[in-house]
């Protein structure tokens, strides 16, 4: 018997076939379902990696907020990876570049973390246990983040303060990348530049923290600041130590570095 064949036959291939792959982290899942749209499943390995690194050097845990603002869509950019309480929120939103940051104009526009560290309930935020953190990729100064008591102003002398009269005042360029500020006691300030420690004091008396909300791409005070650097990582929490600073600071750049961010 003969088979005659003919290309209506042929079976149709797709152009590219994804590799399976499971997801190693329940908190990746609870994320993913949380967004408008699911991203790339290249995408959704970099998150899961990113918050593997993250458990896995015990920093996810002190977080009270994590934004990843280098995200596909904007409605994942506001988003806090680490809990459904302090999404962004704004009056003037910054201008959201898919995939790279989010960026204010130095003048109006800003994002409102809602969060309050007098009012906030059970935060890991506290006066003398407390961190923030941002990644910035323009050259620009300014206060990036925070309140009245606590921000970071990445410039050519960095400037670092949290829970605290006054801030102290780091060296060389931070003005590009990584810069964190950490609280451990009533006196210990550190600031740290890409995981990297840039001024530490143990004389900056902390106080109480203020009754304001921190802002993203501003500072929340009685004349607001704003600033138009270009954020991709945002977070704030508990105390850091520095093994940990360091960790984030690898965890990030590899997230940044995979997406094409930095």
């Amino acid at each position: 018997m003969s088979v005659t064949w003919s290309p209506s036959q042929a079976v149709t291939r797709p152009a590219t076939i994804e590799r399976a792959f499971s997801i190693s982290n329940s908190e990746t899942l609870t994320l993913l379902t949380r967004m408008t749209t699911r991203p790339s499943l290249q995408r959704q390995i970099a998150v899961d990696n990113l918050i593997g690194r993250l458990k896995a050097a015990g920093v996810w845990t002190k977080l009270d907020a994590l934004y990843v603002l280098a995200a596909h869509e904007v409605g994942t950019a506001v988003l806090n990876w680490v809990s459904t309480n302090y999404t962004l929120t704004s009056g003037t939103a910054p201008t959201f570049t898919a995939n790279l940051y989010v960026q204010g104009n130095g003048t109006t526009q800003f994002y409102d973390t809602q969060f309050n560290p007098t009012t906030a309930v059970s935060p890991k935020f506290v006066q003398d246990s407390a961190h923030i953190g941002a990644w910035q990729v323009n050259s620009v100064t300014g206060g990036v983040m925070g309140h009245t008591g606590a921000t970071l102003i990445p410039a050519t002398t960095p400037t670092y303060r949290l829970n605290g009269a006054v801030g102290i005042t780091g060296s060389g360029a931070a003005q590009i990348g990584y810069v964190t500020a950490v609280r451990s006691s009533a006196s210990s300030l550190i600031g740290y530049y890409n995981g990297v420690e840039n001024i530490n004091s143990g004389s900056n008396t902390s106080a109480t923290p203020s009754n304001e909300t921190f802002y993203v791409c501003a500072r929340n005070q009685t004349a607001d600041t704003f600033s138009q650097a270009r954020l991709t990582i945002v977070h704030y929490g508990q105390s850091l130590t520095a093994g940990e600073v360091a960790a984030a600071y690898s965890a990030f750049n590899l997230y940044l570095l995979g997406i094409g961010a930095v």
